[in-house]
């Protein structure tokens, strides 16, 4: 019963960060808060097919990190949060991957514009799938490689 009510907890946790630091980077690309103040920071990566650097093209994948301001005393930023979207001539794949202080991935969401049925959420705690919500084989399909891909996400932030 307690290891249920810790994955809830946890749940409940993940959710408030993704909705606070979603708040936070709306806030900061509206120019609500000055610049000065905004704690995120973010580029944007373009791609196309051949992983060569591209803004134009048929086929493209636009992948956006978004860091944190870590008040400590030096400058040190946290990686928060990646979106990326695959474009592949019209069908668009969103995945956004929520890190937690530690750059250890909280959450993973995915959508596919011409599959909405393959629309996942995977919640993780000490690097283990703790919840799903989607169609639950294609969730424990591609739990490796979403762990994998958050692992490169980080290593192409550093």
């Amino acid at each position: 019963m307690s290891f249920a009510q810790n994955n809830e907890q946890a749940i409940k946790d993940i959710r408030s960060r993704y909705q606070q630091v979603n708040r936070h980077i709306a806030a900061c690309q509206s120019q609500q808060i000055s610049a000065d103040a905004c704690p995120y920071y973010y580029s944007v990566l373009h791609w196309n097919k051949d992983n060569k650097s591209s803004d134009i093209g048929l086929s493209k994948e636009v992948i956006t990190q978004f860091w944190a301001s870590v008040p400590d005393g030096r400058e040190a930023l946290t990686l928060n949060k990646v979106n990326r979207v695959d474009d592949q001539w019209g069908r668009k794949m969103t995945e956004e991957f929520l890190y937690d202080d530690k750059q250890q991935l909280i959450f993973y969401y995915s959508h596919d514009s011409v599959y909405p049925r393959f629309e996942v959420r995977l919640y993780f705690a000490n690097g283990k799938l703790i919840k799903s919500i989607g169609e639950k084989q294609y969730a424990k399909d591609i739990v490796s490689d979403v762990l994998q891909s958050a692992k490169t996400l980080v290593n192409m932030a550093n």
